[in-house]
């Protein structure tokens, strides 16, 4: 038996908890080492603990293969690590050139990602997820440091001036607002539901005072809770300020397959589809990696598949460009920027330490999966067991609060002493269980003192991979432009 205290689940999954755990399993207070050689059931934990190991005063750019890889880290960082501390930064989810605008939602995250980079979280490292088609896209450098509107509950407003902010961020004056990015200002209400939020809210005035903000339900109209402040990010990352107008215009007269649109752009119309000519109004090639320092870290995450993926990415631009080209009947002269840039680019700025997650050869001795499908259901139990008497803590993580309630019976059945990680006094050495901890998979780390096991490998189904966007405008498709 081991002497280890008993500590609570709560306390084993923080990102301190955490850290104790890699530390022990690399025989080292700096974890890093192991990481290459990780389970993927241990990523999102590994990246939690070595946000807490690196502090407050470093970034963290996590680069993975594809969407889903980000989606699923993000998803369990959120629980796993320091909420203000963890942005994601997606990428664009419509075709370059199709007339349609990558939704509210995904301009609202990736600029107020940019935002939050130059902000110093108050616990742990800032940590950026990101899935590659991002990174290789370039931005706008007059954009990247875009403060946010800030309405505070103690504070004044000029409703007209604020209606004028939010046009230049993209958003749309409407008599009802439904969907992100949409406002409306009656009388003295304005509402307002932000391009990366999953509330609206009401602000009431009085005079050109704020007299509250609370939170309302678009679908029924209601005032909810009140706030004390709300942060408004822009609703598409193609701004018009002067100098991008200016550009546009200059353009129009040397691009004369793109003169009606850029003509529409210097003007100051925004329309579905516009974010395509971003390649031709940004004038240098910026990516995030570049906006990173010295003393921040990069961990690429499979770099072997990151590096195809990245390949096929700037291909099948290439490809569709080509094809557009001929179809535009564009002079076989004249230069067309690409959206994404190669690979090598990615981090051909980058002063700071790159590390990899995953993808080694060997898998690491220390960490290993559980390697045993639910279907297994004897060698499952038989293996709870077994690593609970050499006093690993095994924590199960439930995806709800009924399915914990389930698990907990279950183990008591079979004879297995078994705990929420909420009860104040769970019973000592019992397997402890988590609700609302929805998690792909887990790992074992008897060195580190840990065994944490996913539902989903309980019961061996996988877990739906949910898109994270919710009350989106939809996109109108307008073939005259």
């Amino acid at each position: 038996m081991s002497d280890r205290p008993e500590i609570l689940g709560q306390d084993y999954l923080s990102p301190k908890g955490l850290l104790g755990v890699f530390a022990r399993a690399a025989s080292d207070p700096d974890p890093m080492a192991l990481g290459d050689s990780l389970p993927s059931g241990a990523w999102s934990s590994y990246i939690s603990a070595l946000g807490e190991y690196l502090g407050n005063k470093k970034r963290i750019l996590v680069a993975t293969p594809t969407l889903n890889d980000a989606r699923r880290l993000f998803s369990e960082l959120r629980s796993l690590y320091y909420p203000d501390s963890i942005n994601y930064f997606p990428p664009w989810e419509t075709l370059l050139f199709e007339r349609v605008s990558p939704s509210a939602y995904t301009a609202g995250q990736r600029l107020k990602t940019l935002w939050k980079l130059g902000e110093e979280p108050e616990s742990g490292a800032r940590v950026i997820v990101a899935p590659i088609a991002a990174l290789l896209q370039r931005l706008n450098p007059t954009w990247t440091s875009l403060a946010p509107i800030v309405i505070l509950a103690d504070g004044s407003l000029d409703p007209s001036e604020l209606a004028s902010q939010l046009s230049f961020f993209g958003y749309r004056r409407e008599y009802q607002v439904e969907h992100r990015g949409e406002f409306s200002i009656r009388g003295s209400i304005v509402d307002i539901f932000p391009s990366d939020s999953d509330a609206a809210y009401r602000i009431d005035l009085f005079g050109d005072e704020v007299d509250s903000i609370s939170i309302f339900d678009p679908d029924n109209q209601r005032s909810g809770e009140r706030v004390a402040k709300v942060e408004i990010y822009p609703a598409t990352e193609l701004l018009l300020d002067q100098p991008t107008k200016t550009r546009a215009a200059e353009l129009s007269f040397s691009l004369g397959f793109a003169k009606e649109s850029l003509e529409r752009l210097s003007t100051g119309q925004l329309f579905d589809g516009a974010e395509s000519w971003l390649a031709y109004l940004a004038e240098s090639e910026l990516l995030i990696g570049d906006l990173l320092a010295k003393d921040d870290l990069v961990l690429l995450v499979e770099p072997s598949r990151l590096r195809a993926r990245a390949n096929d990415l700037v291909e099948e631009e290439r490809s569709l460009v080509t094809s557009l080209a001929s179809t535009w009947k564009v002079p076989k002269d004249t230069a067309i920027p690409e959206l994404h840039l190669d690979f090598t680019r990615l981090l051909s700025q980058f002063e700071g330490e790159v590390s990899f997650l995953g993808g080694a050869v060997g898998s690491s001795t220390e960490v290993q999966p559980w390697g045993i499908s639910g279907r297994d259901q004897e060698g499952l139990l038989a293996k709870i067991r077994s690593l609970s008497a050499l006093g690993t803590k095994v924590i199960i993580a439930a995806d709800s609060e009924g399915s914990a309630n389930s698990l907990v019976a279950s183990l008591k059945r079979e004879g297995i002493s078994a705990s929420l990680d909420s009860d104040l006094h769970p019973v000592r050495n019992s397997v402890l269980v988590r609700a609302n901890f929805p998690i792909d998979a887990g790992f074992i780390s008897k060195k580190g003192g840990l065994a944490l096991l996913a539902e989903g490998e309980i019961s061996g189904r996988r877990r739906p991979n949910r898109s994270e966007k919710r009350g989106e405008r939809s996109n109108k498709v307008n073939f005259d432009d």
